[in-house]
């Protein structure tokens, strides 16, 4: 697609330059390079859906912007962009669902070329955002360019794009299905681009997505001083025990695409002990979180603790699949 896309500074996709498109199709390296360069960290937009709108409208996509608000988190920018059929026409609808929002920098002096830079070196194209997952959504607009330059449209192409997916993720793709679903929108096949690839570009795509359940672990004991153990209870003691046991415990065997389950042990930012289940396959209906509280039942029952339902669980992200 060389000459498709050109910044209008003349010097690539610096100060997030607008894009000149049309039909025929896009550079998807220059679109991602522009897209990193937009500094997305959740929740702020920062230009990356005002990209994607101008790079999708030449395309003949109907473009629709949402903002929402939940009480108690910033406000959320989303993107939901159509071609083709409406609601009413008998073709299939296929839809590009990700985000374009993108986790902090950390450290800034660890990196030896800018976060948001998004330079091209030994044929690498470095930034934040660049795997997940801004160049999989310039990747969606240019395979679609592709395709509509050189077929005739069948049904319609959607893509949806949040901007809350590495945050509290509450007004991002859950509100923007709610919306979809109110106009008989949903689409019969989606397709997300999240990584996948172990080793190269193409070499897996997964056919459904993990489920995720959080619990808080409290472990309780007695005070007491170091000099007279035997008077105190210590708790680090019970949770080291607790610890060991859960993570070694199997919470499942896995499946035909997924791997094993794994129980992982994390500490927040405030010293906070969490047990998160970070590895859950697709079961059956809501039962996803089921095989794991059964695991954190058992274990704490032998080392003389117990599951609060209730009080104990934080999260629970239910596994979906297409």
């Amino acid at each position: 697609y060389e000459g498709l896309v050109e910044a209008v500074d003349g010097e690539g996709m610096a100060d997030n330059a607008t894009l000149r498109l049309t039909p025929a199709g896009t550079d998807v390296i220059e679109l991602t390079r522009a897209l990193v360069r937009c500094e997305s960290v959740t929740p702020v937009e920062a230009g990356a859906l005002q990209l994607l709108e101008k790079a999708l409208t030449p395309l003949g996509f109907r473009c629709e912007r949402m903002d929402f608000t939940e009480k108690g988190t910033d406000d959320v920018a989303n993107l939901y962009a159509r071609v083709g059929q409406d609601k009413d026409g008998n073709g299939k609808h296929f839809c590009f669902a990700g985000h374009s929002d993108v986790v902090p920098v950390g450290d800034l002096s660890s990196w030896t070329i800018g976060p948001f830079a998004a330079e091209l070196s030994a044929g690498y194209l470095f930034g934040r955002g660049a795997a997940d997952m801004k160049g999989a959504i310039a990747a969606f607009v240019a395979g679609t360019a592709q395709y509509l330059r050189d077929n005739p449209l069948q049904g319609s192409i959607s893509l949806l794009i949040t901007g809350d997916e590495e945050g509290p993720a509450v007004d991002g793709t859950v509100r923007v299905l709610q919306w979809m679903q109110e106009r008989g929108q949903i689409p019969d096949f989606c397709l997300v681009g999240e990584p996948t690839c172990p080793v190269q570009l193409g070499d897996m795509v997964k056919i459904g997505r993990r489920g995720s359940v959080n619990m808080k672990l409290e472990v309780f004991g007695t005070q007491g001083h170091v000099a007279y153990p035997h008077r105190a209870d210590n708790p680090v003691h019970r949770l080291i025990g607790a610890v060991a046991a859960l993570t070694a415990a199997p919470v499942d065997a896995g499946t035909d695409w997924f791997e094993p389950s794994t129980l992982q042990i994390m500490y927040s930012l405030t010293g906070e002990r969490r047990l998160t289940e970070t590895a859950l396959p697709w079961l059956s209906g809501f039962a996803e979180s089921q095989p794991v509280r059964g695991v954190v039942q058992r274990v704490l029952a032998g080392v003389g603790g117990e599951l609060v339902e209730g009080g104990g669980v934080v999260e629970d992200r239910r596994g979906l699949r297409q």
